[in-house]
């Protein structure tokens, strides 16, 4: 959307230009040339362009309230209130609970603490745990505050073995044969 202001400034310049609508694009970076001619139609019929009126919005207060505080109740989650009343989406909530209690709403963040180096010891000590299976992976991975994909790239480089995917083929057609045979 093109503010007032740039709206006049594209078709002042239009006029200026002898009406080239290439120049103004060039120049301005804005608008598409469709929209550059309706303004200027607009402007020659009514001597001015439209101020753009805001859109009246389509749930009332009474509706983003009862919304805000069903969030707040329910545990603060956007996806139940959503389910619950009907409306509005995620994002539309966000700003309702922005707007009518700034502050208030709680922003998910991970638990991730940054990259952590691991001792080639303590690598070597999930490898075994990981083969003797004491217990799921996921677990030894959560003990240790590692990634599940980190357990099994450790144990590929401790025992110099690479792991092959269960999904690929693991015999390659011999292309010697297939060309001797020719």
């Amino acid at each position: 959307m093109y503010s007032y202001e740039d709206r006049i400034r594209a078709v002042q310049l239009y006029i200026d230009c002898g009406k080239r609508a290439a120049t103004v694009v060039r120049t301005l970076g804005y608008p598409p040339k469709k929209n550059l001619r309706r303004w200027y139609l607009l402007y020659v019929e009514s001597g001015n362009l439209t101020v753009r009126r805001k859109r009246k919005s389509k749930y009332s207060l009474a509706q983003k309230h009862d919304a805000v505080d069903h969030y707040f109740k329910s545990g603060q989650c956007l996806a139940h209130t959503r389910r619950t009343l009907g409306y509005p989406c995620a994002s539309v909530l966000s700003s309702w609970i922005d707007q009518l209690r700034p502050g208030a709403r709680q922003s998910v963040t991970s638990n991730f603490t940054g990259i952590q180096a691991w001792t080639a010891n303590q690598k070597q000590h999930a490898v075994i745990e990981l083969c003797t299976r004491p217990s799921a992976a996921a677990d030894i991975a959560n003990d240790m505050g590692a990634s599940r994909q980190s357990l099994y790239k450790w144990k590929e480089e401790l025992l110099d073995k690479p792991i092959k995917p269960s999904m690929k083929n693991h015999n390659p057609l011999n292309t010697d044969k297939n060309s001797n045979e020719n």
